[in-house]
């Protein structure tokens, strides 16, 4: 008895601990960054020389990004003999991206699992299987985009940034392996460890299929290559433009960054690595914070203004349905 309450106090303090970091990094960082902006009030005029134009630009590029992340869960469940219509994937891409940024620990992904299982009767194993490598790619790809961002900066300025040389070839290595290495569980009655065998297994079932695989990097490759097209324009649209190396190094780390999620939509995490990683590689804080924030405030301007619409039309959906049973 004293050892299950022993258990149930640790949890206690875990889950209390969790909560503690994914909301404390946020506070922290918006905090110093508020601060900032206050004793360097000239720094972030260049702000108001954004043109419509390039805002309207900015915002098609997040459009598109959307549309991309739905076209991952789209390519992922054909193998379980699902398909997906346009508004069914992007519209669930909107709102999980909108959950995301309350929910800790991609909290929005679960949404999505319950939407796909309730309407299409995918089991959560194998959207856990489904979620847990789309991820895994992804975050392989950005890595090697990453690497190779700092290696094309190391070829035209002979400097490098040995922080980030190190996370991403660690990140590449890490992540590589864990795509090619697939160990085969025996049978057991331990639950943690059968419901880890069963995400194993769904995944050997999506790997035999390379088509989806090779479709499912390449989606990767431009979901990266948005994002640094999308830190490219703004601090070109700042007066400060940067070289491509540099752009995609910061490109692939926003992509590592928010697979993360140890915040609400990686909030706080992916600003301060963007503004440490820049500083790094010579870009002054006060260009890398606006641009951290501007891109921010797009993710949570397009997502947020969709949601509404998505989440009317999954709610009517589910509702016609009960409807007919």
């Amino acid at each position: 008895m004293s050892v299950a309450r022993g258990e149930m106090n640790i949890n206690y303090s875990n889950k209390h601990l969790q909560i503690g970091v994914a909301y404390g990094i946020p506070i922290l960082f918006f905090a110093w960054a508020f601060h900032y902006i206050a004793t360097h009030p000239h720094d972030f005029v260049k702000l108001f020389s954004l043109s419509l134009s390039l805002v309207l630009l900015l915002i098609f590029i997040q459009l598109i990004s959307i549309w991309v992340s739905g076209l991952f869960t789209l390519l992922m469940v054909k193998p379980y003999g699902i398909e997906l219509t346009f508004h069914d994937y992007f519209g669930i891409t909107v709102v999980s991206r909108s959950l995301n940024i309350i929910l800790p620990m991609k909290g929005g992904a679960a949404v999505r699992g319950l939407y796909l299982k309730q309407q299409h009767n995918l089991s959560l194993t194998d959207f856990s299987a489904i979620f847990a490598w789309q991820s895994l790619l992804t975050l392989f790809i950005a890595s090697l985009l990453g690497l190779s961002g700092l290696t094309w900066l190391f070829l035209q300025t002979n400097e490098i940034d040995r922080l980030g040389l190190i996370i991403f070839s660690s990140a590449a290595l890490i992540f590589g392996v864990l795509i090619c290495w697939s160990p085969t569980i025996n049978n057991t009655h331990n639950e943690k460890i059968k419901k880890l065998k069963n995400v194993l297994d769904s995944w050997k079932k999506l790997r035999t299929n390379r088509t989806v695989i090779i479709k499912i990097g390449l989606l990767s490759f431009i979901n990266t290559a948005l994002s640094t097209a999308s830190i490219a324009l703004i601090f070109y649209a700042l007066d400060n433009p940067q070289a491509l190396g540099a752009a995609l190094y910061l490109g692939g780390n926003q992509d590592v960054m928010y697979h993360a999620s140890i915040t609400p939509g990686a909030l706080g995490v992916v600003e301060a690595s963007t503004v440490f990683l820049s500083k790094n590689i010579s870009i002054n804080v006060s260009d890398a914070l606006l641009v951290a924030l501007i891109n921010r405030t797009l993710i949570f301007s397009v997502s947020g203004l969709l949601t509404p619409f998505y989440i009317h039309r999954i709610l009517k959906k589910q509702s016609s349905i009960r409807t007919k049973i």
